[in-house]
């Protein structure tokens, strides 16, 4: 047969070439195809399944849970940065920028955030102290996160700090601190000690040295970032309060391990990590 004729045959007779039926149904499937992902896309970003709208902490003692709550959706609301996906999607939070977040917002020694792939977000808290007790000659004051005394020690309470100070007890990690520093005026509920961050970076130090696994009985802030650690057994561990507590409390620690017998009578310095003064 002809080329011509061939061609024409394929073409229905009359010399107009048509396409093949698959050919012709692709750019509708290809359509459809676009439609679904769209939908899907949708339906990914803007679900509610997806959208973290209820918050579980677990470890709270201090902290209200509506509170904690609260602080999270806000931290969660308050990331700058444009994205396409609303800012509380389950599948895009920044677990390890979060935990720093929140760690800040709660004052928490430690905040664990369990990676959620639906609308619960699920959280463990360790909290710190969020008192602390202020000694001050012979008085014992509650002071709260503000700097604020808030109370006088109860009778019973004043009963347990002054077995920790005499060192028959030894304090724990739910002890409050005991700072002792004695001010010049008589402390009276709405004092204010000290500013915010002096009072959390005083319980912050207090934590390091409980976590250090260092017994002591309190913690005496003598100025110009210099303190005191007073030892179970009564002498003082000089301290540098502007560095790390860790290695000092190290540095006292190998000191307390030495097989050798060393007899303080009025003091031990480690500010100096790797070198002990006393004498």
């Amino acid at each position: 047969m002809p080329l011509g004729s061939s061609l024409a045959a394929r073409s229905g007779g009359n010399g107009t070439f048509k396409k093949p039926s698959g050919e012709r149904t692709r750019p509708v499937f290809y359509f459809i195809g676009a439609f679904c992902l769209i939908g899907w896309l949708y339906v990914f970003f803007t679900s509610d399944l997806l959208i973290v709208d209820q918050i579980q902490v677990s470890g709270l003692k201090n902290m209200d849970s509506v509170d904690a709550s609260r602080e999270v959706l806000a931290a969660l609301d308050g990331r700058g940065a444009w994205r396409p996906w609303p800012a509380r999607h389950a599948w895009f939070i920044d677990k390890q920028k979060l935990e720093e977040d929140l760690k800040t917002r709660f004052f928490a020694e430690k905040v664990t955030v369990d990676k959620s792939y639906d609308h619960i977000l699920r959280l463990s808290v360790e909290e710190r102290a969020n008192k602390l007790v202020l000694h001050s000659h012979q008085q014992y004051v509650w002071v709260d996160l503000q700097g604020l005394v808030t109370a006088e020690l109860t009778q019973t309470e004043r009963h347990a700090i002054q077995a920790r100070l005499l060192g028959q007890v030894f304090s724990t990690l739910n002890d409050p601190p005991v700072i002792h520093q004695n001010l010049d005026e008589n402390i009276t509920e709405g004092y204010r000690v000290a500013e915010t961050s002096i009072i959390k970076s005083w319980i912050e130090k207090a934590s390091e040295i409980q976590h250090a696994g260092v017994a002591y009985r309190e913690l005496e802030i003598d100025g110009n970032d210099q303190g005191k650690i007073i030892s179970p057994e009564g002498y003082p561990l000089l301290v540098d309060l502007s560095q790390p507590l860790r290695p000092q409390l190290e540095n006292y620690k190998a000191f307390k391990s030495s097989r050798t017998y060393y007899k303080v009578s009025e003091y031990l310095d480690v500010r100096i990590p790797g070198r002990i003064y006393w004498k």
